[in-house]
């Protein structure tokens, strides 16, 4: 709290000055972590991934990422 007063007080002498515009976004704890963090140790949680490429071979996995037929994190190995 203590920071948020000085950012809002920043932020309005930075619209009232310029033409930018100062949003400020609040995130919440991951309180809720620990429950994919433990399926994923009991092998109930499996990451999808797509790949892996070699980085010699690097523009063909972010063509396939652009066209969108990736499933899954790609993975480039180096």
């Amino acid at each position: 709290m203590s920071r948020l007063f000085p950012a809002l007080v920043v932020g309005w002498w930075i619209r009232g000055t310029t033409d930018q515009k100062v949003v400020l976004i609040g995130l919440k704890r991951n309180r809720d972590l620990g429950y994919p963090s433990e399926r994923f140790e009991a092998g109930q949680l499996v990451p999808v991934l797509d790949g892996p490429y070699r980085l010699i071979d690097a523009p063909d996995p972010f063509r396939h990422f652009g066209a969108a037929n990736h499933k899954g994190k790609i993975v480039i190995t180096i």
